[in-house]
């Protein structure tokens, strides 16, 4: 089972952030790099630096950037807590991380988490929500 974890954990995402003023394009997946604006609905890239605006409607979207970080954060810190076998702190960085944005990283730190502690129900709760939030991303 731990070959399992570290597995998908190197295949899926090899770097980890230590805080969120670490966090750069290389630590974040490509999905977390674009930002749905909560006002208009237009999909844009995530600058990961100043203020963030739209480009159709000029809604400032800078604290939903930082939440973006945030969680990514979580997910980076999640997966070093699995690399030392530590399986109860990397399910709480899971649910920190699914609680700020539900991603598909964030489900499956979840997933691999609920994996380490053996709780079978709720590694099928973290695929299901992993499931879910990978095709919400896709549409």
């Amino acid at each position: 089972m731990r070959f399992l974890i570290f597995y998908f954990i190197s295949k899926t995402n090899p770097t980890v952030a230590g805080d969120a003023d670490e966090v750069t394009k290389e630590t974040m997946d490509a999905k977390d790099l674009i930002l749905p604006c909560p006002a208009c609905g237009k999909r844009q890239p995530l600058p990961l630096a100043g203020g963030v605006l739209c480009g159709r409607c000029q809604c400032d979207l800078t604290r939903l950037r930082d939440i973006a970080r945030q969680a990514s954060t979580a997910v980076r810190t999640g997966e070093e807590y699995l690399r030392a076998e530590l399986g109860a702190p990397a399910m709480e960085q899971a649910r920190l991380a699914w609680r700020l944005r539900h991603t598909p990283a964030a489900g499956r730190l979840g997933f691999l988490a609920a994996a380490s502690c053996q709780d079978l129900r709720g590694m099928r709760q973290w695929l299901a929500l992993m499931i879910k939030s990978s095709k919400a991303q896709n549409s």
